[in-house]
């Protein structure tokens, strides 16, 4: 399907929203518009409420996981307990990517979007299939990002263990 074809099937302000061409997370791209450019197309599927509102619930999750983890290794936790840091640091992370993606991977999971006005509403197929992209991107980072930040604050409690 031509991309333009694709815009087509959006209401106004979401056929305004998907310009300039976006990159893989959300970010504008400063390639040329054209259509040879393997770049995705950013389809966002929530509204501008929807990503304050994502990107409000990560940060506070991802702070309620450094303190947590700042709590953790100054009482020299077990690894395992602080393990348990996987869950902040990852769901802050989702809120945050999918804040930043225009891409709620609940919604993309079932096929909908939701305009200006909240109505949420089901996506065109061609555009379906970009948003479950978008979403497993957004799964992808938000999961090996919370791994790896895990990752260092077990490391850390660890040190603190062996010089405690």
């Amino acid at each position: 399907m031509h991309e333009n074809a694709a815009r087509d099937d959006l209401p106004p302000p979401a056929r305004a929203a998907i310009l300039p061409r976006m990159s893989s997370l959300g970010q504008p791209n400063s390639a040329s518009n054209s259509a040879s450019n393997s770049t995705p197309i950013c389809v966002p599927n929530i509204d501008a409420a929807g990503r304050r509102q994502r990107r409000a619930l990560g940060i506070t999750m991802l702070a309620l996981g450094a303190a947590a983890a700042g709590w953790l290794v100054a009482r020299a936790a077990a690894p395992a307990t602080v393990a348990l840091l996987v869950l902040p640091f990852t769901l802050g992370l989702l809120g945050v990517l999918q804040a930043r993606a225009q891409t709620c991977v609940g919604l993309a999971a079932r096929g909908l979007r939701t305009d200006d006005s909240g109505a949420v509403s089901a996506l065109p197929t061609e555009l379906d299939r970009q948003v479950r992209r978008q979403a497993s991107r957004v799964w992808r980072g938000a999961t090996v990002g919370g791994v790896t930040l895990t990752a260092i604050v077990v490391l850390l409690a660890v040190i603190r263990r062996a010089g405690a």
